[in-house]
């Protein structure tokens, strides 16, 4: 499966429907926005695709906060981009004509909480965009927790805020893995960029890593589900760590012996994705000729009683040095040769030194 752009999630409506992303969207607003109204709006746009119900998703009278349920002082300003948690004298010396209409208070949820909740994100795979319209940017970048990973494209557009909280935002996202790009400052995107073949990986190690024979056990209803409906099932719950600990357990007192996986179970797939064969055969010179699957049971079995490292650190480091030694044995070869060509030299400059003696003595041709 290849990453696909499921979902624009923006916190904070533009005020106009030209400014939302083509892919449908999550629009997260502190005021409520009638939909139909924003939708209406297209009529007045010329050239600009038409939207349908199903393209825009509305959160309305919805603040993001650190926690859920956490009550968040909302800020209302005559100018309404500056609307927020942040207090007027925040802006006031740099906007002295900036006026504070009303205060409120909101009870706050957590980005983390209203996207398990998205049905296009069901999927483990899939991913997201985010733009940061409104709110304290700092705040939503933190409440994402773990789905900041599946971010693929952070926006700080039309936010205005203190320098202080931008710049405390951009630190974050730096620490987190994000980078501005050269073309828009207001845009972020991972500095690593996951490609088909990274996400098959996360996609074969997660199923690795789901029992999921513990899981329908858990939960008999899921027992006509396919492994890949189960993770998602799996997901859905919102006590899904606590799950996950409860298969661990389960798993860790009856442990599947790696003889008896097929080749199509994911745990041996990912063994076959990131076990180090030619190293491996490199150290028992012996097992060199038997097919990987077979080299992946004896280590399993004997790997223990061999003193054999196979971390990634050690297959790093031996590696490391064999090339070390391989240059340093080519560069004794080039000196060797460098003398050897030395030698030849002197050699010839020596003759050319004698012919030209014996020419001044007055020696004929015949005698050479």
């Amino acid at each position: 499966m290849t990453s696909s752009l499921c979902l624009s999630v923006l916190i904070g409506c533009p005020a106009s429907p030209t400014l939302l992303p083509e892919n449908p969207c999550l629009i997260i607003n502190a005021e409520s926005i009638d939909r139909k109204e924003l939708i209406a709006q297209e009529s007045f746009c010329a050239h600009y695709r038409e939207l349908s119900a199903d393209d825009v998703v509305l959160l309305n009278q919805t603040v993001i906060s650190e926690l859920d349920h956490q009550i968040v002082e909302w800020h209302s300003f005559s100018d309404r981009r500056f609307n927020g948690p942040s207090q007027l004298s925040e802006f006031s010396e740099q906007y002295p004509n900036l006026r504070l209409v009303e205060s409120r208070k909101i009870e706050g949820i957590t980005l983390s909480t209203v996207l398990v909740d998205q049905k296009s994100l069901s999927d483990p795979l899939s991913t997201f965009e985010l733009i940061l319209r409104e709110g304290d940017p700092l705040v939503v970048l933190q409440s994402a927790k773990e789905w900041l990973a599946r971010c693929t494209r952070i926006t700080l557009r039309g936010l205005v805020t203190s320098s202080k909280s931008r710049e405390a935002a951009e630190a974050f996202l730096g620490a987190s893995g994000f980078c501005k790009s050269s073309v828009d400052s207001c845009v972020w995107t991972p500095e690593l960029e996951v490609s088909s073949l990274h996400l098959s990986l996360i996609r074969c190690g997660l199923l690795a890593l789901f029992n999921a024979d513990v899981y329908r056990e858990l939960y008999p209803q899921t027992q006509e589900m396919t492994d890949v409906e189960l993770i998602d099932h799996w997901l859905s719950q919102p006590d899904f760590r606590d799950v996950s600990k409860i298969m661990k357990d389960a798993t860790q007192r009856n442990p599947t012996p790696l003889a008896e996986l097929t080749d199509q179970d994911p745990a041996l797939q990912l063994l076959q994705n990131i076990f180090p064969f030619d190293f491996y055969r490199s150290q028992r010179t012996d097992l060199s000729q038997i097919p990987n699957r077979e080299l992946i049971n004896h280590y399993w079995t004997h790997g223990q009683y061999e003193g054999i490292d196979l971390s990634e650190s050690n297959v790093k480091n031996v590696l490391g040095k064999d090339q070390s030694l391989q240059v340093n044995r080519l560069n004794t070869r080039i000196h060797e040769l460098e003398h050897l060509l030395s030698c030849a030299n002197a050699q010839i400059s020596a003759m050319q030194k004698l012919i030209v003696s014996s020419r001044d003595s007055g020696a004929t041709n015949e005698q050479y």
